[in-house]
């Protein structure tokens, strides 16, 4: 009777054990498709603010002010693809207050 037991608790454990790799694997992909995406997008933000300071550069606006514009320019993009503007951002959907408790 105790072995029976030990193997009903033995498959419940591997069960657990399943489940739980199964759900970190996907979180895992999910994490780093994201932080692939927001590399990317950081990638393309860089890139579009070099060719607009080379063609305020171009249009004769001095380097300082060029320097400033694009900045401007390219500041609000850069806040919104960090991470933790993205955690805000699902937080504020869930219509929570506190952040999510994985992050603790």
């Amino acid at each position: 009777m105790t072995n029976a037991r030990g193997r009903r608790n033995d498959r419940a454990r591997n069960q657990i054990a399943s489940i739980i790799a199964t759900s970190m694997g996907g979180g895992s992909k999910l994490l780093a498709k994201t932080w692939w995406s927001i590399r990317k997008g950081r990638g393309e933000v860089k890139k579009s603010a070099k060719t607009f300071y080379n063609t305020l550069l171009q249009a004769g606006i001095p380097s300082e002010e060029a320097r400033q514009i694009t900045i401007a320019y390219a500041k609000p993009a850069w806040e919104l693809l960090s991470v933790r503007n993205l955690i805000r951002m699902a937080i504020e959907a869930e219509g929570g207050e506190s952040p999510p408790s994985f992050l603790f």
